[in-house]
């Protein structure tokens, strides 16, 4: 077995290309996007959106991203820096990606910046993501999350 941990996006995913192989499937990649929105998440306020993993293939996130932008009327759509705190489950196996609730900015960067995984996650078909967000300023915000990857489709060879 190989290390995980020291490759690039393109290395790690020829290299799980490899191991589908070796069980017998040929893999294509499609870079693909999940995305869920809070729109508006109100001051002060917490709410949870479930991201469902589609059963047509698994999904390998290499990214994550955050666009924050204010929500009150006659705003002039300019991007903020919210102070919103986040927590990610990874419903399959019941982890979660942090132990507890943290600023947005430490797991999805900011629109400009966005959150690079360490290493890409892999999201087995039919499987959910549960995202949470707590907004701890008074007002109200619309948030956008992306979590950008690409999709394995697998094939029998």
């Amino acid at each position: 077995m190989f290390d995980f941990y020291d490759y690039s996006s393109a290395r790690f995913l020829d290299a799980l290309a490899d191991l589908y192989e070796k069980q017998g499937y040929a893999v294509s990649f499609l870079p693909f996007t999940y995305s869920c929105d809070f729109l508006p998440l109100l001051g002060q306020t917490t709410a949870s959106r479930t991201v469902e993993i589609g059963a047509d293939a698994d999904f390998v996130a290499t990214m994550f991203n955050a666009v924050t932008y204010d929500a009150t009327p006659g705003d002039n759509g300019e991007l903020i820096m919210a102070r919103l705190l986040c927590s990610v489950v990874v419903d399959n196996n019941q982890r979660s990606l942090t132990n507890i609730p943290t600023t947005i900015q430490n797991v999805y960067g900011t629109g400009p910046r966005p959150g690079q995984l360490f290493k890409p996650l892999i999201l087995p078909a039919n499987s959910t993501m549960t995202v949470q967000l707590q907004n701890v300023d008074l007002g109200d915000y619309n948030v956008r999350l992306s979590h950008v990857g690409v999709k394995a489709f697998l094939a029998q060879q």
